[in-house]
Formats: structure tokens, sequence, C-alpha cells
């Protein structure tokens, strides 16, 4: 049976990682791979990235301190991109934590992104490829070794959509405290997101709408899937 084991920070993983940064980075590409684009590089250092999309020809995207970085072609919010024709298109996407926690994940056979607006499709396509394990990894405030409870409760929505395709071996405590969390919520996930460190962080930064639409579950069928690393580079998946 395919153990499933659900990480509040970044670590290592052997068969399949999911990286989870619900505010924002997963969410964003998530709504990329929607929009048509056909390549993400995924890059942790701001002058890598720089000369990534200098190289790929590719959109410079990305955040520091959850604020669009100067000279780039845009910043980390899903709602930016909603409405744009990115098809053929490539881009580089550069963050404070979930860039971090997929090259934590650089060892794993297959890495995909996973949020809340796409945790169906990312079961979907996790279960396609899992053998032995899958490793659900929260990107938490990676700079701070903090965890971060949108991750927390977003990881657990995608390993309830795993549950409900295939039957897993629930792999430790830290999993168990992750799915009961969920499980005992008494409001919607946009109140509590907005209760988070970091969700009051992103309100406070004038990005709200973009808290609300990351609270939304299994509106898009997108997902990012690793094809290649160094850089770590991501193309979408239509699940079906």
């Amino acid at each position: 049976m395919i153990q499933l084991q659900l990480s509040l920070l970044p670590r290592p993983a052997n068969d399949v990682a999911i990286i989870v940064d619900i505010l924002r980075m997963t969410t964003t590409s998530a709504v990329l791979m929607s929009r048509g684009l056909s390549e993400l590089y995924v890059v942790a250092d701001e002058e890598e990235a720089r000369t990534v999309a200098k190289e790929k020809r590719a959109l410079l995207l990305g955040e520091r301190g959850g604020l669009p970085m100067a000279n780039f072609d845009g910043g980390n919010s899903p709602i930016e991109y909603l409405k744009q024709d990115l098809k053929g298109k490539r881009a580089v996407l550069c963050t404070s934590n979930g860039s971090v926690a997929v090259e934590a994940a650089s060892e794993a056979k297959h890495v995909l992104l996973g949020s809340t607006v796409n945790a169906s499709a990312v079961a979907h396509e996790t279960i396609k490829r899992a053998e032995t394990s899958i490793t659900i990894l929260c990107a938490g405030l990676s700079v701070h070794k903090e965890v971060s409870l949108e991750d927390a409760l977003g990881a657990a929505v995608i390993a309830r959509e795993i549950q409900r395709l295939t039957q897993v071996e629930i792999v430790g405590d830290e999993s168990l405290l992750m799915l009961h969390a969920l499980r005992g919520l008494d409001a919607p996930l946009a109140d509590q997101f907005r209760k988070a460190k970091h969700g009051a962080v992103v309100i406070d930064l004038g990005f709200e709408k973009d808290l609300t639409f990351a609270a939304e579950r299994n509106t898009l069928q997108s997902v990012a899937v690793r094809k290649s690393k160094n850089p770590a580079l991501f193309v979408g998946v239509d699940a079906g």
C-alpha cells in the first residue's frame, strides 16, 4: 500500500512530492497553467531567476515580502493572471517560500505543485505516478522555518482527495494532526486563512482577493508537474 505523509515544513522526499504554498505560489502556478503557459521554471534565487528568464526568453514573475520585484514582468498574485492569454509562453517564478520548498524536494522522483483550487486534479495526477510513497510538503514560512496554517489545511484537502481515489497508509502524527484539523473546522477555509499569520500579511499588502480565491476548492483542473530539474522546469497537465 502507498504511504501518504504530510509535512508542515519542506523536507526531502523520494517518490512523489506535492509542494503546497497556498498563499500564493502553488495557487498562482495552477492559474498560470490553466491559462496555457507552456513552461514554468521555479527558481528560488533572484539573480538566477533573472538569468534563466533571459536565457529562455521567459516572463519573469515573483515576489519578495509579498510584493512584486523591480523590473519583473509580474508578481505572485493568482488573480493577476486569471484573464491573461499565456498560451505558448514561458515564465520563471521566483518567490520567498514556494520556490525554496521546490528546491528542498529536488531529489523526489516526481514533483507536483498543489493547491486548494486544483486539489482533485493534483490527487488524480499523483495517483498516476506514485509507486511507494506520497509526501505533501507545506512551504510554510521558509525563511523563518515557521509552519503555516493555510498550507497545513491545503495539504489536508489534497490528502482527502487522494483518499477518495485510493487506499493509502497515513504515516506519522504530523499527518494525522493536519487531517484532524481539517475535519474539525467550524468555519469556511477563507475564514481560517484570514486568521493565519501569513493570511493577515497578504491582506495587509492588499491581496485579500487572492486569499479568497485560494480558499476555493477544485475550481481548476490544471496541474504543474516537474519535467526536469536544475533549474526546476514544470509543464501543465490537465487532469481528466
